[in-house]
């Protein structure tokens, strides 16, 4: 299944209701959910999301109060918006862009890069739903010219934009590789996903 919901926008600090669809590929087609839509606002402009214990999961901020920003989490299976507090230590942070959520070995991983001091910082949920099982696993430097989290690989490695130009790092050894795969001048232009067969179609 695909996740959509269209905003409507008045004004800064109001966001009407969105309306939440779900496209079932076995059906071919959308159904929209009554009544269950979320009460952040999601940036668009960030496309951080991570699909984890059946549940898919975003950074959004509060629709009144735009500096409370918490992980927004849909459920496929029972359609139902809920949310998680961020870990120990990003309470104060209001500023979504510094914040991305991936998944690293199947448990869901927020991460957190500091602009002021250039590192990045790193979390994992160990057992899904417990806020005391997260843990900061690293925490390194990736420079003034860093650009953003991607994603992670399955053994591990940390994906990243630099210079418009993906690069991958090695939490344990932090040792850095250019991947040669650069981004176009437009910010929407590169994303990074997990691909999984599928017989759905056929």
């Amino acid at each position: 299944m695909i996740t959509r919901w269209l905003e409507g926008v008045s004004c800064i600090d109001n966001f009407p209701d969105p309306e939440v669809e779900l496209y079932f590929l076995n059906r071919g087609c959308w159904r929209r959910i009554c009544g269950v839509g979320p009460h952040h606002h999601i940036r668009c402009t960030l496309l951080s999301q991570a699909f984890v214990n059946g549940a898919v999961h975003w950074f959004g901020c509060d629709k009144v109060a735009a500096s409370d920003i918490s992980i927004l989490t849909f459920d496929m299976s029972s359609e139902v918006f809920c949310e998680m507090k961020l870990p120990t230590g990003l309470e104060n942070e209001w500023v979504v862009a510094h914040l991305a959520v991936s998944v690293l070995r199947e448990s869901l991983c927020p991460c957190h890069f500091d602009s002021l001091v250039s590192k990045v910082s790193i979390w994992v949920m160990k057992e899904y739903g417990v806020v005391q099982s997260r843990t900061k696993l690293f925490t390194f430097d990736l420079g003034s010219d860093f650009g953003g989290i991607l994603g992670f690989r399955r053994n591990g490695d940390l994906l990243f934009l630099r210079k418009n130009r993906m690069f991958s790092i090695n939490l344990e050894s932090q040792q850095v590789k250019d991947l040669r795969i650069r981004k176009s001048g437009k910010l929407k232009s590169l994303y990074v996903d997990t691909y999984m067969e599928s017989l759905v179609f056929l």
